[in-house]
């Protein structure tokens, strides 16, 4: 593929993201009480805000370290690249289209710091999202055990649980033999381990604000089998760093379990407000980046 023919695929693809975002947003604004739902935000105490973003900022943390621990063992990445590499990606996957918007940037940061190969690296980061995606429907399983959907939605919810652990797993087996990785169990159990320890991390963040927001204990722990669903709805690449499906899904999701409209929306907009205001701890990360290149060219 020629470089032009490359960046027009591109940027048509962003264009198309961008209108994604105005319908899917304008959308919301049409049917749901926004207004409303903005007001219950301030509900939301500064000790509740401190906290989850707090928990928001140890997302990238547990992402970079299963990425370490996983990846590491067939990419000769060290422990400060993955983490630096982790915040800035999570930053621009907020700001650019999907939520795998900073995954090209994140390998690009790893690769000037490694010796290993973009593409070890890239198969690295298509493993980690891989099991991102089947840690999510791993925790909807489990959770149905003890918070049962509507009955008439239980099938879908058994089949996106089903589904986002079947793409895991078979693509972990693809790549692993691609690149021969040694002892590839103990690569699985890691991307397991950790992608169940991210995944829980961030519906305690969505717990945390909704509690804030007044929601009662019983209530919140419905985000188990609720949350796991929005996330893996957030990876479609149809708005920028998935604005506007996570906030309709929750609305949709949450309304099954007899949540207001307008406590589901607010739940949305602080949900992506807390992890904006916490990605942008990546801007250090990309200015050491920048600095060091600078420095380097020099």
């Amino acid at each position: 593929m020629s470089e032009s023919l490359r960046i027009s695929r591109h940027s048509l693809q962003v264009g198309l993201q961008v209108c994604g975002t105005l319908v899917v947003v304008g959308a919301i604004i049409l049917v749901l009480d926004v207004r409303t739902a903005l007001n219950q935000l301030a509900n939301i105490s500064p000790v509740i805000l401190f906290l989850s973003l707090s928990i928001a900022l140890s997302v990238p943390l547990s992402t970079s370290m299963r990425y370490y621990l996983g990846a590491g063992r067939f990419d000769d990445i060290t422990l400060f690249d993955s983490i630096r590499a982790g915040y800035v990606g999570v930053m621009y996957s907020m700001i650019l289209p999907s939520s795998l918007g900073g995954d090209v940037l994140r390998m690009e940061m790893m690769h000037r710091g490694s010796e290993s190969s973009r593409k070890r690296i890239l198969i690295g980061i298509i493993l980690d999202r891989a099991w991102g995606l089947g840690g999510l429907g791993l925790i909807l399983l489990c959770s149905m055990i003890f918070i049962t959907p509507p009955y008439e939605y239980l099938p879908w919810f058994i089949a996106t649980g089903l589904g986002s652990l079947f793409v895991a797993y078979f693509v972990h087996i693809g790549k692993t033999r691609r690149i021969k990785v040694e002892s590839p169990l103990v690569t699985l159990l890691i991307f397991i381990i950790g992608s169940l320890i991210t995944g829980l991390i961030t519906i305690i963040l969505t717990i945390t604000l909704a509690i804030g927001l007044g929601v009662g204990w019983s209530d919140a722990f419905v985000l188990f089998s609720v949350m796991p669903i929005i996330w893996i709805i957030s990876i479609i690449p149809v708005t920028i760093g998935g604005f506007g499906l996570r906030e309709g899904g929750m609305v949709l999701l949450l309304s099954l379990y007899g949540w207001t409209e307008e406590l589901a929306l607010a739940l949305g907009i602080a949900t992506s407000v807390v992890l904006l205001l916490a990605s942008l701890i990546g801007l250090p990360f990309q200015w050491y980046q920048t600095s060091s290149a600078i420095t380097s060219e020099e």
